[in-house]
């Protein structure tokens, strides 16, 4: 019985082997196929990455809003109000006698402010390297790298009229502005945040300052504020939103 079965299975086996006449692509075909999935990808791949691209600097943006109003929320259960913080506004001086020398630097007590505002705030807010200022004349060359690579830049101190303060955000790490014809520009990546008394606020979530900033492309740090209250950034595809009427461009 054994014998009997092993007989049948080799020629089965023989034919499994043997060449199938199967109908085959020509070269033509071929060659129009992978033309077509050439031009498809043209056309949807640049829209992909921008998606996904848009996607991250969202998130990134929601998450350091999300952070650093726990870190200063913090801050203000250990120290107090930040009126109460001992700070003096940040101001541009011109005083020779000062001791940062020379015009348009920050003045010298603004400065011991913005040390304390830090030590008060940053130890809530995980980052991964520091780079303190170069002069005192440039602040953005000062940063605090985040693990997702944004970078913390230019911390401003408003305090003369009433608590107030804010900084900027670079989701792409890059530096704040860039020069074009003698003129300056935000990066696109820049994001602002400002903080008042209890609480932190991203720039532009009033609907007229949205509008007047962000979509006239004067400030667009001031679409912060778009992102936060939509999670996306549909501001870039049209001018003409309005954050109570209109929400989706056409």
């Amino acid at each position: 019985m054994k014998n009997q079965k092993s007989k049948f299975l080799v020629p089965q086996c023989l034919s499994a082997l043997a060449p199938s006449k199967k109908s085959a692509f020509t070269l033509a075909e071929v060659l129009i196929t992978l033309a077509i999935i050439g031009v498809v990808a043209a056309m949807t791949i640049p829209t992909l990455i921008s998606n996904y691209k848009e996607k991250v600097t969202v998130t990134k943006v929601k998450n350091f809003y999300s952070r650093f109003s726990n870190a200063y929320q913090l801050a203000i259960a250990e120290h107090g109000p930040i009126s109460t913080w001992g700070l003096t506004q940040m101001e541009y001086t011109e005083d020779e006698n000062d001791e940062y020398e020379g015009n348009h630097y920050i003045n010298t007590e603004g400065m011991a402010s913005r040390e304390k505002f830090i030590s008060y705030v940053m130890p809530y807010i995980k980052t991964v390297k520091y780079e303190p200022l170069k002069t005192n004349s440039i602040i953005e060359d000062q940063g605090w790298f985040l693990p997702d690579g944004s970078v913390i830049r230019w911390l401003w101190l408003g305090m003369n009229s009433q608590s107030s303060g804010d900084l900027y955000l670079a989701t792409d790490g890059k530096p704040l502005q860039y020069k074009k014809d003698d003129t300056y520009f935000f990066n696109e990546n820049v994001f602002k945040f400002y903080f008042k008394d209890y609480k932190v606020y991203p720039a532009g979530y009033e609907n007229e300052k949205f509008k007047e900033y962000c979509l006239t492309g004067v400030d667009p740090t001031y679409c912060t504020g778009w992102i936060i209250r939509f999670g996306n950034m549909e501001y870039k595809r049209c001018n003409d939103l309005d954050m109570v009427t209109k929400r989706k461009c056409d």
